[in-house]
């Protein structure tokens, strides 16, 4: 019995010496690159443009995503967010490398963004780029801004920092300083161009009604102490908040309304601003003279309190232009 196992491994050894090994398969090397793997031959250039003045544009922008058009090609690492900036030297120039087979010779869109304006221009290999820069807010004299204060109007004036419990603060003037009428409903009115400005419509804010403090002049003492929650409406959009159930009294000569950053994540937050809402009110807004106007900050986590924001800081009259408030008629 055991010489016949043996036997049948001895014959099944035999058999596998005698099979062949797998011909190898011969690795056949492409002398082509893959379209997004091809060396990167042609960086774009251009320049950038006032759009009114036609002259060189400084500063740094960020590359804005534009869906089926050239987008630069981010870096691994730390630098990932680095390779997305356009920085122009005094002259407007600028170069960046992006993620562009060398053999494209089509034109491509390309827009570029800063804190207060944005631009765009068609780039081809053959053709610097010439992008227009346009500020998102600009200053329009009329019936309320004055053609005189377009000097004090700075279009690169630094935006508010909306942290969690970021406070800011703008003069609201009361000309008629009529007694007994009450503050009716809060209108934030965003143009078309108040894209960057305004904040973004998912952050939500807490709503500040202040008195004017005797001592300093800015910010004082609450007039509304209950929690009202608001955010900024959609570009070319207006939002109403009621505020005629908290029975605020108008208050005498000025004060100030004031905005507090809310942790934008927090599901707590809705907002209900009013459905086809018509204002039956006359309403109150920012001094229009640019001497009479007053913008404080309160810092986050800062023991300082409320500060007067520099003149070089102040963005006016960008958020005065969105905020006015809807008293009782008379």
């Amino acid at each position: 019995m055991r010489r016949s196992v043996l036997g049948s491994l001895l014959v099944l050894l035999a058999l596998a010496g005698c099979t062949r090994p797998p011909t190898p398969v011969p690795v056949v090397v492409s002398p082509s690159w893959p379209p997004l793997l091809v060396p990167l031959r042609q960086p774009v250039t251009g320049q950038l443009l006032d759009a009114e003045t036609r002259q060189p544009v400084a500063g740094q922008f960020a590359w804005a995503n534009v869906p089926g058009e050239l987008q630069p090609s981010p870096k691994p690492g730390p630098d990932i967010y680095r390779s997305y900036s356009v920085v122009a030297d005094a002259q407007g120039y600028f170069a960046l490398a992006p993620r562009l087979p060398a053999a494209d010779t089509g034109s491509t869109l390309i827009r570029l963004e800063s804190a207060t304006h944005f631009g765009e221009g068609r780039w081809a290999p053959s053709q610097p780029a010439k992008i227009l820069i346009h500020p998102y807010f600009r200053y329009q004299p009329d019936s309320c801004l004055a053609a005189a204060d377009s000097v004090h109007f700075n279009p690169r004036a630094p935006l508010v920092s909306w942290w969690p419990s970021q406070l800011q603060a703008w003069l609201i003037h009361n000309l008629d300083a009529a007694p007994g009428r009450m503050l009716r409903t809060l209108r934030l009115q965003r143009r078309p161009l108040h894209d960057a400005p305004g904040p973004h419509p998912s952050i939500p804010f807490r709503l500040r009604i202040m008195a004017v403090d005797s001592l300093t002049g800015g910010p004082g003492p609450d007039l509304l102490t209950a929690n009202v929650v608001l955010g900024f409406p959609p570009s070319g959009e207006s939002y109403f908040f009621a505020l005629w159930d908290y029975q605020i009294p108008v208050p005498a000569g000025s004060f100030y309304l004031g905005l507090e950053t809310l942790i934008a994540g927090d599901k707590f937050y809705v907002l209900h601003p009013l459905e086809n809402y018509r204002p039956v009110g006359p309403f109150l807004r920012a001094p229009c003279a640019f001497a009479a106007t007053r913008t404080w900050t309160h810092p986050y986590n800062s023991k300082q309190g409320w500060q007067r924001l520099p003149a070089a800081q102040n963005p006016w009259p960008r958020y005065e232009s969105i905020i006015s408030l809807e008293i009782s008629p008379r």
